[in-house]
């Protein structure tokens, strides 16, 4: 009887190792304390680079940080778990929580951030208390944030909301020559701005930076200087597009290697392409096509110039706003490609995808700051320039923060990028 006895014992307690234990790990787990939730957000809301996917009024989606957030409200969060079996039985529970906040943005608006929590490590019984350490977030995931949020309805990320329709605008114009033409351009205003990140946004930046670890603005994107571009000077419209590019592969002026996949639209922007590519195969061609030389050629832009067009008057972090969002500009894991030239609404200029799409060459060499650049506009070139080049804009799978107005990205003139593409600009000649 006794033998029978510790036979049971002996079964009943592999039965709760094997199958009980993970069940009272999942119940363990049954919900996030509401303390533990609003750490979570907490913690993953710092970072320059990170941020939390949060659903803004509007009904787009932004990745919001720690200086972007005045505080945090009710959460909820739905719970899904797995159980990892091993050879008959379940040995394991993974549990995932699904959380909603109520936040408050820094321009007063009302909002709902998104954070996906999981367990730090697979669950086996343990009775401690639960903290901030037995999980991790996912704050970036776009994706999940919008199949999250659009089971309550909403809209999600992937939906591009469509610009408004290109209608003919006074200041357009394309040089054709002999049944060949060059891509749109857009005259700009002549005027002032100030190069580089504002005290503000510095400020910003350096607390994320402080709470989450990143690359200081200040050490790249100062110090703040007024430029003037006090000249006629026209900026493409649109980045410069597969179609346009191909017409010169097809010549044979640009290398048969930056030929675009046929995965890709003749409407999208071409990427892939060089600093060299450029300047030593696609501008000779195009100027030589339409018979420019000299000062009122085509061209890649300068740093200032794309900067000046980009903010379009504007002086906030973006120039949509205080935050990117999914409906200004693609980034992150919205698209698995740059989209179609203009699906976005245009700048107050009227540029399109000056944020996002495609990162944009510009003329300049690489400087560690704003010491060395001119202020009249012109392009930071010297002769011992080395192989680092400037890009602008951020592209369609970077954070938000890459796609500020006054982020610079260091590229290589001669290594391609699955990002990287351009824009042409041109000195006009005097009225």
């Amino acid at each position: 009887m006794k033998a029978f006895a510790a036979v049971v014992c002996l079964l009943t307690f592999l039965a709760f190792f094997y199958v009980g234990s993970p069940l009272l790990a999942l119940m363990r787990y049954g919900d996030l304390a509401p303390e533990v939730r609003t750490a979570m957000l907490e913690r993953d809301l710092t970072g320059l680079h990170a941020g939390v996917a949060t659903l803004l009024p509007s009904g787009a989606i932004a990745l919001v940080r720690k200086s972007d957030v005045v505080s945090i409200g009710e959460s909820r969060c739905t719970r899904d778990y797995d159980c990892i079996s091993g050879r008959r039985s379940c040995t394991r529970t993974f549990v995932a929580f699904a959380c909603g906040y109520g936040i408050t943005l820094r321009d007063g608006r009302d909002a709902s951030a998104y954070l996906e929590i999981t367990t730090t490590i697979g669950l086996l019984p343990d009775f401690s208390p639960v903290t901030v350490d037995d999980f991790q977030g996912d704050g970036s995931g776009m994706d999940e944030a919008a199949g999250f949020l659009c089971k309550n309805g909403f809209g999600c990320t992937k939906t591009i909301v469509p610009a408004p329709p290109l209608r003919p605008d006074p200041r357009t114009f394309t040089d054709c020559q002999d049944n060949f033409c060059g891509p749109e351009m857009l005259r700009l205003p002549q005027g002032k701005f100030k190069r580089g990140s504002t005290m503000e946004e510095q400020h910003r930046n350096a607390a994320d930076k402080a709470a989450g670890g990143g690359i200081s603005a200040e050490e790249t994107e100062g110090p703040v200087a007024e430029v003037s571009i006090a000249y006629p000077l026209a900026m493409g419209r649109f980045e410069v597009t597969v179609a346009e590019w191909l017409a010169c592969v097809n010549d044979k002026a640009c290398p048969e290697e930056t030929r675009p996949a046929g995965i890709f639209e003749p409407r999208q922007p071409v990427i892939y392409v060089t600093w060299t590519d450029v300047t030593q195969h696609y501008l000779p061609w195009l100027n030589g096509k339409l018979r420019l030389s000299g000062a009122h050629a085509y061209r890649l832009p300068s740093e200032a110039e794309w900067e000046y067009a980009a903010r379009a008057g504007t002086t906030t972090q973006y120039t949509s706003g205080d935050f990117l969002d999914s409906h200004a500009a693609v980034f992150s894991t919205q698209s698995a490609g740059p989209v179609l030239v203009g699906s976005y609404p245009p700048n107050a200029f009227g540029l399109y995808d000056t944020a996002g799409n495609a990162d944009e060459l510009v003329q300049d060499c690489y400087a560690h700051g704003h010491l060395k650049s001119p202020v009249n506009g012109a392009a930071y070139d010297p002769p011992d320039c080395s192989s680092s080049r400037v890009a602008k804009g951020g592209s369609w799978r970077e954070l938000p923060v890459y796609l500020r107005p006054a982020h610079r990205s260091l590229v290589d003139a001669t290594k391609r990028w699955t990002e990287t593409g351009f824009r042409l600009a041109r000195t006009l000649p005097q009225p």
